[in-house]
């Protein structure tokens, strides 16, 4: 999944949580960090389903070379079986989470 991607479901979670009525800039500080989750959850299912070998590559490229590190990303989820199917599975089950959590707040 590619940063452009993750920014679109972040607008598209803004809208369906209903954080477009939030002042501008809390709405970018919130899309930020939808962000920086849902990266999170892409590399947690991803690195479960990549040998060690794969991972240190993911490290370095993320340490040496973070301009490239999206495409070392992609190079690596490439090799995983049904990698989009596990990875929108996991968003989708963190979006529901996300959406019943923000149900309750708004209580």
């Amino acid at each position: 999944m590619k940063a452009h991607e993750l920014e679109k479901i972040s607008a598209e979670i803004l809208t369906e949580l209903g954080v477009k009525s939030m002042p501008a800039e809390r709405q970018a500080e919130v899309a930020a960090g939808l962000i920086v989750h849902f990266n999170d959850i892409v590399l947690e299912v991803v690195i479960a389903h990549l040998p060690p070998s794969d991972v240190d590559k993911l490290n370095h490229s993320l340490m040496d070379d973070p301009s490239n590190f999206y495409a070392t990303l992609a190079e690596v989820v490439a090799r995983i079986p049904n990698a989009s199917l596990l990875i929108e599975k996991a968003v989708a089950t963190e979006l529901v989470a996300l959406k019943t959590q923000f149900a309750k707040l708004k209580e």
